[in-house]
């Protein structure tokens, strides 16, 4: 039984990191399969759901590895300009580790299936609304006020993001740390 569930987990921990380095439609099973070394038969016995429900579970994997990220930022910092540093310092470091092959699994699967798969927009719009929460939290808890701490998440969510597409087309974590820098300067003078 343990090597059932090591091929499905392997399954889904490859399709997470091809679908966030390749995108949804530049990844297909063919590769995932023989990637993840999963028979091809029991693939379809873990996934019978296909692509679909393989990218919807390494979606929630993705989720996880980010509340651990969101955990590593609270635990580093004791302000919210501390704390919208370390976040995005910490997903600097990620990318660089990668060799900027990684970025957001979750904002490619949002732009490149919310428009053709309800359950994946569904995934997407949920995912996101975890992270503004999460962020949202951490802002109050560190003493921003409930609305500032929210709309700053969002604002956050949104421009870390927007510096993982940059910072991949350059190769380079500098928009990641500015985004961070940035929300900082802002925070203080709030």
């Amino acid at each position: 039984m343990a090597k059932k569930t090591e091929a499905r987990e392997n399954a889904v921990l490859t399709a997470a990191r091809l679908l966030e380095q390749q995108g949804y439609h530049g990844t297909g099973l063919a590769q995932i399969i023989e990637e993840s070394g999963c028979p091809k038969g029991s693939f379809y016995y873990h996934f019978p759901g296909g692509k679909e429900q393989l990218a919807l579970e390494a979606l929630q994997k993705a989720d996880e590895s980010m509340e651990d990220t969101f955990d590593e930022a609270e635990v580093d910092s004791a302000s919210p300009t501390a704390y919208v540093e370390a976040l995005s310092s910490k997903l600097a470091q990620r990318l660089e580790g990668s060799n900027y092959c990684a970025g957001c699994l979750l904002a490619g699967l949002a732009f490149e299936t919310s428009r053709t798969s309800i359950s994946m927009a569904n995934a997407c719009k949920r995912s996101f609304g975890n992270w503004n929460l999460r962020i949202a939290g951490a802002l109050r808890k560190q003493g921003l006020a409930p609305d500032i701490a929210a709309w700053t998440a969002a604002a956050l969510v949104s421009a870390l993001n927007g510096a993982l597409i940059v910072c991949r087309a350059e190769g380079s974590p500098v928009p990641l740390r500015e985004v961070g820098a940035a929300f900082g300067r802002w925070l203080k003078s709030a």
